[in-house]
């Protein structure tokens, strides 16, 4: 099985210039760890010194499908495609296998802590409903609750706002008398509002919450499987542990390495060798 060269960061660095691309590793690389653009890859500040080697293969690799398919970058492009990037018409193994990698290399691509805390929702959100029915046994969630519908419309009060709004501030017409009110003190707030609305006003806030973590690992999940992306976190993962990698997608690693040395991912092939330690 053929590996990643061992480099330390100059030497690399050196390499990748040899090449003509531009290294830049004083930069914010927009707000990431590095970023590959316009033949050019910028490394932040930031990255840690351990990461940084790890980076540069990962922008590197994302010049190499840059050079196979040149429309990536452009602002509706969908991060180009496996077909493609592994010459082939049948990727749907490779694609799962490239998930795994993915999961490999970056844990953060499982969204754990998310996953964690919409689990925790979801139980708040169960002990919130069965406190209802206690009193109001016809309640459902996915449904209007008509005994808080009748008293929001019988009962004036600011406590209304939070149904929607985790956070509000109130000014009066006249006075201009600022009132604030947040959802993490309507116990405080409106102590004499029936226990049962305080309840459902809670679950409208942890539905909130519960959906803008979905949203969030939604977006993520579709960033994290751009083939683009797919694809260089499994170069990176070559680097990180190549025998791991050939266990994890096999078949990818055979496709890559057949098109690795027959020249199709271009200068990417200068970076593998048979032989550790070659540098």
């Amino acid at each position: 099985m053929q590996k990643i060269k061992e480099f330390d960061e100059k030497k690399l660095i050196s390499f990748l210039k040899s090449l003509g691309i531009v290294v830049k590793t004083n930069t914010k690389a927009r707000s990431h760890q590095g970023c590959y653009f316009n033949n050019r890859i910028d490394v932040s500040v930031k990255t840690p010194k351990e990461k940084r080697v790890q980076t540069l293969i990962h922008e590197f690799a994302h010049k190499i499908h840059s050079d196979i398919e040149p429309d990536i970058h452009k602002r509706n492009s969908q991060g180009g495609t496996l077909e493609k990037l592994f010459d082939c018409c049948e990727v749907a193994e490779i694609y799962e296998e490239l998930v795994d990698v993915t999961n490999f290399v970056d844990r953060n691509s499982l969204f754990e802590e998310l996953m964690e805390k919409k689990e925790k929702i979801k139980k708040q959100i169960k002990q919130l409903e069965i406190a209802i029915k206690e009193e109001n046994p016809e309640f459902q969630r996915s449904k209007d609750f008509a005994y808080a519908k009748n008293f929001f419309r019988k009962n004036k009060t600011d406590a209304s706002y939070l149904l929607k709004h985790d956070r509000i501030i109130l000014v009066s017409p006249v006075l201009r008398r600022k009132s604030y009110y947040d959802i993490k003190n309507i116990d405080e707030d409106f102590p004499n509002l029936p226990v049962v609305i305080r309840d459902y006003i809670k679950i409208k806030s942890l539905q909130r919450r519960q959906k803008a973590i979905s949203v969030k690992i939604n977006k993520f999940t579709k960033y994290y499987h751009r083939p683009t992306e797919l694809f260089a976190r499994f170069v990176e993962g070559l680097y990180l542990d190549c025998e791991k990698i050939s266990c994890i997608a096999p078949h990818s690693c055979d496709k890559f390495f057949e098109l690795l040395n027959n020249g199709y991912y271009g200068s990417l092939k200068e970076l593998f060798t048979e032989k550790e330690n070659a540098f």
